[in-house]
């Protein structure tokens, strides 16, 4: 796994991360994080891999179960197990958890503010509605 900082931006208390994390399979993924100024980012970054990639999986796999190992639970075939209902006295049996499609933390079009400020206020309000409407 590898993580390499794409962008970075200083706020009041802290500053904003926008990296990619490649998982073990060379799979990328774009995400981002607010972490405190004065750190050095790359140590935090790397320091932190598995929070941030885990937070991916949790959004590729957002019915699975709460396991301690989600590399593990994906390689053994994302079984979500049998769960009983006392009250209903009924039991659902296992299955496997589908993976979604993955999406950026942050849409293209948003990351490049300055582009889309351009954009006449029609065109953003339809690019705005397809973001909510398929997320």
């Amino acid at each position: 796994m590898k993580i390499i900082v794409n962008k970075t931006r200083e706020n009041d208390t802290d500053q904003t991360i926008h990296f990619t994390i490649t998982d073990d399979n060379e799979n990328e993924y774009k995400w981002h994080g607010d972490i405190p100024k004065g750190i050095n980012i790359q140590t935090h970054l790397n320091a932190n891999m598995g929070k941030y990639l885990h937070l991916i999986r949790r959004r590729e796999y957002p019915n699975a179960p709460v396991v301690e190992d989600m590399e593990q639970w994906i390689a053994d075939g994302c079984i979500a197990p049998a769960i009983l209902d006392d009250e209903e006295n009924e039991v659902t049996p296992e299955r496997v958890i589908a993976k979604v499609p993955f999406r950026q933390s942050h849409p293209k079009v948003m990351l490049d503010r300055a582009a889309f400020d351009l954009l006449e206020i029609e065109d953003q309000i339809d690019i705005l509605a397809d973001l909510l409407l398929n997320d």
